[in-house]
């Protein structure tokens, strides 16, 4: 076959290139533009990018987009799936400081694998949905991970923007037409429950994929590429235009965000069969499980932890705790009141079993029943074993309580007025110095200042629970 024009012209450029390197030299190799480090501006935010290679393709677009407005950075790395997320997020973070981060995983988690974790076998065969393949990450991990990846950036303090998942528009290898939509569902529900930003790529690229992707293939052409490009860019700075939130009225779930480490997060999506600690799982213990062995009060079911005390049987409500750790910090948990049976409440706090003087270690709560919530101080209240022994008899007798007694204890406590319901509830509950807040759905309804607060270490995170609670997630933020 005759070479052509452009081959000779490569060889003769090349020529004179290997004849000059020495043999013992290897040729360097050559890093692409997308993943060549930048110069920033120091006038301008500083932008990371993450993602599989679809985001490799928009990487040079995006920045051009913003050329004089963000500092376009990106891992030299095609980030993967959420499994490669995990492991690697630290490093592409760097320890530096973002003002915002654009990313996306999904199309490594959707697509199949064989059991060694390879996309091809030893004979060049794709593993499928119909020769023994299974998805590189199924959906329920996808979610979980992505709760996890997301709990890590929101550390970093940088406006958060996630995209999803582009169209897989027909079966190609590993891929299955539509497969990334229940992962788009999944990354959907995790970013609005974290009040995460969303570019929906998706919706963006759907009605024009025919014009933008590779027939048959999940990438996109160059022209399509430009025009995922414009979008993203779109979306960076829609972020770095919003303000960030006041600071005069506190946002617990932010602060925690901002200025803590989640030392511990349970969404409960596994199977465990037994009574409280042992139904529960995942380091939960129990106070009280033993007491009616014979009688389950805890169950997992879909992602939800059921509590059912048997508080008349064990003679205590159900007390589940799980390891904490702090002095600053709280919990986010989302709850809700199945049904709004008499007594029903729920009261969750902070324990520390080491500390003398006080009655099981109990140091503080918030306690949300039908008429109302309260904040309680235990540690210099009613849980000091001086005062319970004084208060004691008093209760006994059913008779009122001496008059400084009384008004020491009114002085531990802060009741607001709240109507319980049976919807779903995100509840977020923080100590700070000697204050205690509670906020639901985003709303501050109670602070209250008590030297009980400031305790410095609150070992356990504890639950209380009289009557039935349904419980879906869970996370503890440290923040000292």
């Amino acid at each position: 076959m005759r070479p052509t024009t452009t081959a000779l012209l490569a060889a003769l450029l090349l020529a004179p290139l290997t004849a000059l390197r020495p043999a013992d030299t290897p040729a360097k190799a050559t890093v692409p533009a997308e993943f060549a480090p930048i110069t920033d501006d120091p006038a301008l935010p500083r932008v990371l990018l993450i993602g599989d290679s679809v985001s490799i393709g928009y990487t040079l677009a995006v920045r051009r987009e913003l050329g004089g407005t963000a500092n376009v950075h990106r891992p030299p790395a095609n980030c993967g799936s959420t499994k490669i997320g995990l492991r690697d997020l630290d490093l592409w973070l760097g320890g530096t400081r973002w003002d915002a981060i654009h990313f996306n995983f999904g199309l490594h988690d959707l697509g199949y694998r064989w059991p060694d974790d390879t996309n091809r076998n030893a004979q060049g065969i794709y593993a499928t949905v119909s020769n023994g393949g299974r998805q590189n990450v199924a959906p329920a991990d996808y979610e979980r991970n992505l709760r996890a990846l997301v709990a890590r950036l929101q550390r970093t303090g940088a406006k958060l923007i996630f995209a999803t998942t582009t169209p897989v528009s027909a079966d190609l290898n590993s891929y299955v037409k539509g497969a990334e939509l229940p992962y788009n569902t999944a990354a959907r529900r995790v970013m609005q429950s974290e009040r995460v930003a969303i570019d929906d790529l998706w919706a963006f690229a759907a009605p024009q994929i025919d014009q933008l992707q590779i027939p048959g293939n999940p990438h996109f052409t160059t022209k399509g590429s430009a025009t995922l490009a414009q979008q993203v860019a779109r979306s960076i700075r829609a972020a770095l235009a919003t303000p960030a939130p006041a600071q005069a009225a506190p946002e617990d779930a932010a602060w925690l965000r901002d200025r803590g480490t989640l030392i511990f997060h349970d969404a409960f999506e596994r199977e465990e069969d037994g009574n409280l600690a042992k139904a529960i799982g995942n380091g939960w213990n129990s106070a009280t499980a033993d007491r009616v062995p014979q009688i389950k009060m805890a169950d997992l079911d879909g992602g939800i932890l059921k509590i059912a005390s048997a508080s008349k049987e064990a003679g205590h409500s159900a007390h589940i705790h799980h390891e904490a750790g702090f002095s600053d910090g709280g919990a986010v948990v989302r709850f809700k009141f199945p049904g709004l049976n008499k007594g029903e409440s729920l009261q969750l706090g902070f324990v520390d079993r080491e500390t003398k003087g006080i009655h099981a270690g109990h140091l503080c709560y918030a306690v949300l029943g039908p008429g109302g919530l309260m904040l309680w101080d235990w540690k210099t209240g009613v849980g000091d074993l001086e005062i319970r022994q004084r208060r004691q008899p008093y209760l006994d007798r059913k008779e009122p309580l001496p008059a400084d007694l009384d008004a020491l204890l009114k002085t531990k406590q802060v009741t607001v007025p709240w109507k319980a319901d049976t919807e779903w509830h995100e509840l977020v509950l923080v100590t700070e110095g000697d204050e205690m807040r509670l906020s639901l759905d985003g709303q501050l309804l109670a602070r209250h200042r008590s030297a009980g607060f400031a305790h410095p270490m609150k070992r356990w995170f504890s639950f209380l629970v009289p009557s039935t609670v349904w419980i879906d997630d869970v996370k503890i933020w440290k923040v000292n």
